[in-house]
């Protein structure tokens, strides 16, 4: 039934390989379908309207599945306090984050760099890296 691909020849590929040898079934469902088309045209026609029916009445009338995230409890919702004070602390950071984008960036058009510029390169480095690690802390805690 299969027969052995080779690949010597150029214009053979897989899928010419796989329309040889199941061109006889193809060849069978799609006259098969074409006849029922042409057989039934207005059943066709009412059932693919029935279809898009039913599809555009179960997208408006059937209720959607709530997700776990959007539901909260009364336990885990914060008092406004705290939600301003951790709009402060992250405006805090990203003016920090700006400056040392700035220092960076002054950093950067130099065209030779030495010691203490180094230095104060990684600096900046490690600073993004905790500032970076604690926001990914305080989004993991807060949901």
């Amino acid at each position: 039934m299969f027969r052995k691909i080779t690949s010597n020849r150029p214009d053979s590929s897989v899928l010419k390989e796989i329309s040889k040898e199941f061109y006889t079934y193809f060849r069978y469902i799609k006259m098969f379908v074409r006849c029922r088309l042409i057989a039934y045209p207005r059943q066709v026609y009412i059932l693919m309207i029935l279809c898009i029916t039913i599809s555009i009445c179960c997208f408006f009338l059937l209720p959607k599945p709530m997700d776990v995230k959007t539901t909260k409890s009364a336990h885990s919702v914060k008092p406004v306090s705290d939600g301003m004070a951790h709009i402060m602390g992250s405006i805090s950071d990203l003016k920090e984050i700006i400056e040392l984008q700035a220092i960076m960036d002054g950093l950067s058009t130099k065209r030779n760099l030495d010691k203490q510029d180094s230095l104060i390169l990684i600096q900046i480095k490690e600073r993004l890296f905790a500032l970076e690690n604690l926001k990914a802390k305080d989004s993991i805690s807060s949901d």
